[in-house]
């Protein structure tokens, strides 16, 4: 199955979920907020040689989320979920 990317417009996080093709229509809550997410436009990268990989992007800055994030949140942290 394929994995999409949706993003929460209000809390702005990023959420990756695998759905079947028939299903990428399907809507899908914030965990936070409940609002509806926003689909994005993601990419397939296929290398048959190591030798084509692009090399690895160094200080690239990373999204973060908040603290009493569901989707980060592990059960040894006392998970919401």
């Amino acid at each position: 199955m394929p994995l999409y990317v949706f993003i929460c417009p209000e809390c702005a996080i990023e959420i990756e979920e695998r759905r079947s093709v028939e299903a990428v229509d399907d809507p899908l809550a914030c965990p936070l907020c409940g609002m509806p997410c926003q689909r994005q436009m993601t990419f397939a990268s296929f290398f048959t040689r190591r030798s084509e990989m692009p090399p690895p992007i160094e200080n690239a800055p990373r999204r973060t989320h908040p603290a009493n994030c569901v989707c980060c949140a592990s059960p040894s942290k006392g998970s919401a979920i």
